[in-house]
C-alpha cells in the first residue's frame, strides 16, 4: 500500500462547515452586489419594448401597405403621406378646389383636366347657385354597350374601384347687382319718398316698350288681365316724385222702389293736382341680367299703391322664379355641352376628412 502523501500528490483539505458557510456567503454577496445592475437592465429592456416606432402593416382585403405609428402607450396612429412629400418629385395625385369667377374659366379648367369619369354638379339654389366639376369622380360601373345583353337590365361591373373625388373646380354664379336690388324690394311697401329714391337708383333698369308685340306671351297675358298700359321709365319717376292725390267723396243714395229699402254708397274718385282723373299704371317691365356678365331678361312688375296713412307703393315681380330657372338652366347646359360631361343637379359627395393617406 502506497502512502499518497509520499507520492508527491497534495492531499485535499477536508471540507468543513466553516468553508461551506464562507463560500455561500461570497456567492450571496456577489448576487446582492449586482441586484441594482439587473433591475436597471430589466427597465431598459421594458422601455425598449414600449418605445414608439414606425411599423409597415398590410391590409388583409386589398394587400395595401401603409406605415403606422405605435406609441409607447400602445395606441396606433396613421403616418400621413405628407411626411414623405419633400422627398417626392411631385404629389401622389391631384387634390384641391380651384375657384373660378367666370363661366368661361370654369369650362376651360374642366376641359384641361377632365377624364372619362369626371362629372359636373349644379346647385340651382336661388340664393347661392353654383357649378362644381369633380375631376376624379367615381368611374361608371355600367359595362359598355358591347357587353350588354339586349332587352335586359344593365349589367354592372362590381370590381370598378372608387376614386378620391378630391380634385375639383368651382364656379359660384355671381348674382347681378340689378337682380339682387329688385329681388330685395320685391313685395315690400315703400313710402313715396322711398319709392322715389329706389327708382332714381334703378331708373336705367326700367325698359320703355315701344312695341308690346315684342313682349313674351306671359307678360302680354298679364297686361291683358290687368287691362292697363305699361309705365315708361319717365312716367314712373315722375309718379313717385310729384304725385298728389286728392280724394273726393261723393255720397250716392240708392233706393229699391219695390221694397223701399235704401243704402248709401260712397264713391271715391282720385284726381291729380290738376283735378284730372288719375289713371295710375298697374304694370311696368324691367330688363336686367340675372347673373353678372350674363344675358338680360325681361321681367314684368305689377305696381300697386295705397293711400292709407300716406301714399305707399309696392311692386311684385311676376314670373321671376321662371326667369331664374330658365337663366340658370341655360348656363348649366352650356357648361355641359362645352365640356361633354354629364350634368347632375345637386351636390357631390363631401370629401372625407381627414384625407386618406396616399
Amino acid at each position: 500500500m502506497t502512502d499518497q502523501s509520499t507520492a508527491g500528490e497534495p492531499i485535499p483539505a477536508p471540507v468543513t462547515r466553516a468553508h461551506t458557510q464562507s463560500d455561500t456567503s461570497v456567492t450571496r454577496d456577489h448576487i446582492i452586489d449586482r441586484t441594482g445592475d439587473l433591475m436597471h437592465r430589466a427597465h431598459e429592456v421594458a422601455a425598449e419594448f414600449r418605445k414608439a416606432g414606425v411599423v409597415v402593416v398590410e391590409e388583409p382585403d386589398t394587400g395595401t401597405k401603409g406605415a403606422i405609428i405605435l406609441t409607447a402607450s400602445g395606441d396606433v396612429k396613421a403616418l400621413p403621406s405628407s411626411v414623405f412629400d419633400q422627398y417626392r418629385d411631385g404629389p401622389k395625385r391631384r387634390a384641391g378646389t380651384a375657384v373660378m369667377t367666370r363661366l368661361e374659366s370654369f369650362i376651360a379648367f374642366t376641359n384641361r383636366f377632365k377624364t372619362h369619369a369626371s362629372a359636373i354638379f349644379a346647385c340651382d339654389s336661388k340664393t347661392k347657385p353654383s357649378l362644381t366639376a369633380v375631376i376624379d369622380y367615381h368611374p361608371s360601373v355600367v359595362l359598355p354597350a358591347e357587353f350588354q345583353e339586349a332587352d335586359s337590365a344593365p349589367l354592372i361591373d362590381p370590381e370598378v374601384p372608387a376614386d378620391f373625388c378630391e380634385h375639383r373646380g368651382y364656379f359660384g354664379f355671381p348674382l347681378s347687382d340689378e337682380y339682387q336690388a329688385w329681388s330685395k324690394m320685391d313685395g315690400q311697401w315703400m313710402t313715396m319718398a322711398e319709392f322715389a329714391v329706389f327708382l332714381e337708383e334703378r331708373f336705367i333698369d326700367v325698359e320703355q316698350i315701344d312695341d308690346v308685340a315684342t313682349l313674351n306671351p306671359d307678360i302680354l297675358k298679364l297686361k291683358d288681365a290687368l287691362k292697363t298700359h305699361l309705365a315708361t321709365p319717365t312716367k314712373l319717376l315722375e309718379l313717385s316724385q310729384q304725385l298728389v292725390v286728392l280724394e273726393n267723396a261723393t255720397h250716392v243714395q240708392a233706393q229699391n222702389r219695390y221694397t223701399g229699402e235704401g243704402e248709401i254708397v260712397v264713391k271715391n274718385e282720385h284726381t291729380d293736382e290738376n283735378g284730372e282723373k288719375l289713371a295710375l299704371p298697374k304694370m311696368f317691365v324691367i330688363n336686367i341680367p340675372v347673373f353678372d356678365r350674363g344675358d338680360h331678361w325681361r321681367i314684368a312688375a305689377r305696381l300697386r299703391w295705397n293711400k292709407s296713412g300716406g301714399i305707399k307703393f309696392i311692386y311684385d315681380l311676376w314670373g321671376i322664379d321662371r326667369v331664374f330657372e330658365t337663366a340658370i338652366t341655360e348656363v348649366c347646359e352650356r357648361a355641359r355641352d362645352e365640356t361633354g360631361l354629364p350634368l347632375l343637379y345637386g351636390a357631390p359627395e363631401p370629401v372625407a376628412q381627414p384625407t386618406r393617406a396616399a
